[in-house]
């Protein structure tokens, strides 16, 4: 599908999908964009730097296009498992080739069968999770506690030790189901079903639940990435292990990523094998909302909304979860500029690299990670996390957005 643009060039309109539609299409100045609706159920616009508006989800919320070079629009699952879709554009400016081109009315019909599928790894999530008060087994294949209760660094059945309790903010587009008459979980989990992994919604075995919507649900991450609650196996919430597993490549991505490739020579080289554990926070932490205020990391709640990022104060700053994490024993310490974190905690230090706090000249050692704890982590949506009235920004638990090409790279070794 090609749309001709005034002055004859090519504008390809690409999206493999059931139906599309679009109507009243003007375009004064040329350029080439791709819309393609993935496995993933994601709706990609690989243009230049984009700034769309009036982006309408049937039935679901408004996003808006942000100023980057890969908008990515995912969609929603309704009641039926189909997937409609409206999207009004206005203007679209191509920062980076100077180009304004006005689309007067676009208006496409997107149907797709969705697959479902939990938020594994990601940011953003998918919503997969338990509400308060479902019992997870524990290794011993006697004791079971709330998935709240649960403690970091505990070892549950199949799904090894727990690295992080996640408490999210349930959406009211989320279904909630019973599973087996037993257990309350949302449609998009996944659960173990004759040795296949399928979401709850698409299970015979499910019946939609009326008339309870809590405000918070609950996912844990373990090392197997199994839970089981009431005899039933379901996933963690990031499925199974990132493509690249080596966290030691994966730290020096992210840091090239964020420092946009600049050579930070106070950072010396990660070592192949080198054990890099995920950052966390002392539960005093001071967190700085958007109103001024800061509340200790320990009291954050999902949906606080948090002072703005270091780059661009408009873009909220929304916690999407609150994790209380599970910091091996062995793991270094430091305070901070007062502030007790762990080694691998990201932070933009004085001269503007983002960098390990471990690597900063303003970090001082206090010993291993067995003599201090519990352990906090945010999830944000900015991927900054502020702290304190002097806004020092850390890294968030995701660091970028989870759709990022960087988590899915074929490590290298």
């Amino acid at each position: 599908n090609k749309i001709q643009d005034k002055n004859n060039q090519n504008n390809d309109l690409e999206i493999d999908s059931n139906i599309i539609t679009a109507t009243s299409v003007d375009i004064e100045e040329g350029t080439t964009s791709t819309f393609v609706e993935s496995s993933d159920n994601d709706l990609e616009m690989g243009s230049n730097a984009i700034q769309g508006t009036a982006v309408e989800i049937v039935g679901g919320t408004t996003p808006i296009f942000s100023d980057d070079a890969n908008t990515r629009l995912r969609f929603e699952q309704d009641s039926d498992d189909n997937c409609s879709v409206r999207v009004h554009l206005g203007i679209i400016i191509c920062n980076s080739i100077g180009c304004v081109f006005g689309i007067a009315f676009v208006i496409f019909f997107i149907i797709a069968v969705m697959t479902g599928g939990g938020g594994g790894g990601g940011g953003g999530g998918g919503g997969a999770c338990f509400p308060a008060g479902e019992n997870v087994l524990l290794a011993d294949l006697k004791s079971q506690v709330p998935i709240e209760q649960v403690l970091p660094g505990s070892v549950i059945s199949k799904g090894g030790r727990v690295t992080a309790v996640m408490k999210l903010a349930k959406t009211h587009d989320e279904e909630l189901y019973r599973y087996n008459d037993s257990v309350f979980v949302t449609g998009s989990h996944l659960v173990e079903e004759n040795g296949i992994m399928l979401p709850v919604g698409e299970s015979s075995q499910k019946s939609r639940v009326q008339n309870f919507d809590p405000d918070f649900v609950y996912n844990l991450i373990t090392s197997d990435h199994k839970v089981v609650i009431n005899s039933t196996t379901f996933s963690d919430w990031e499925e199974d292990d990132e493509p690249c597993i080596e966290n030691w490549h994966l730290e020096r991505k992210l840091l090239e990523r964020l420092n946009n490739g600049r050579f930070d020579n106070q950072v010396p080289q990660i070592l192949m094998g080198e054990m890099v554990t995920e950052g966390a926070f002392g539960p005093s932490t001071p967190i700085l909302l958007k109103n001024g205020s800061s509340i200790p990391i320990e009291y954050v709640q999902p949906e606080d909304t948090l002072a703005g990022s270091n780059d661009d104060s408009d873009v909220p700053n929304r916690v999407f979860a609150v994790m209380r994490m599970w910091v091996p024993p062995e793991t270094l310490i430091f305070s901070y500029k007062g502030l007790t974190v762990t080694e691998w905690t990201i932070v933009v230090d004085d001269d503007g690299f983002w960098r390990n706090v471990k690597f900063s000249k303003n970090a001082i050692p206090l010993g291993p990670a067995k003599n201090f704890g519990p352990w906090y982590q945010l999830w944000t949506t900015t991927h900054n996390i502020p702290v304190t009235n002097r806004i020092i920004f850390f890294a968030d638990y995701h660091v970028l957005d989870e759709n990022d090409p960087i988590f899915s790279e074929v490590c290298e070794i």
